[in-house]
């Protein structure tokens, strides 16, 4: 787990995370501003699921990283067992909110295109018409 850690903890885990964050923002203004306040829910649901996703994980599971890094190398740690069992539980508690995360936010990323965009769409051979 130390070497998983490691490896991910770098700009791009940074910057998919906080994009995250922002793209829906983003997403959530832009919808906002084009009238399109159903579509600005959902993006402003979504956005509000990745600030609980980002509080998880800088609030919980970052600092648990840094705990068992801080542990040392696993060759030379005396009682694997109390340090894997003290990391083990926090974070494996954590980590089962993921999965709902990433369901709940899904939904409102996947939410059908307003506009123009669903019209093009509708018009291509062999794609059924939105509704």
């Amino acid at each position: 787990m130390q070497h998983i850690n490691k490896s991910i903890e770098n700009g791009m885990f940074g910057l998919v995370l906080v994009g995250a964050f922002l793209a829906t923002g983003v997403a959530a203004w832009l919808q906002h501003k084009a009238g399109r306040r159903r579509a600005a829910l959902w993006a402003g649901a979504a956005n509000l699921l990745s600030v609980v996703a980002l509080m998880v994980t800088m609030g919980v599971d970052i600092p648990l990283n840094s705990e068992l890094a801080a542990a040392g190398d696993p060759s030379r740690i005396h009682d694997l067992a109390a340090v894997r069992a003290k990391f083990e539980g926090g974070w494996v508690a954590t980590n089962m909110l993921a999965p709902h995360r990433a369901v709940h936010g899904g939904p409102a990323r996947a939410h059908p295109l307003p506009g123009p965009a669903r019209t093009r769409l509708a018009l291509k051979p062999g794609v059924a018409r939105a509704s």
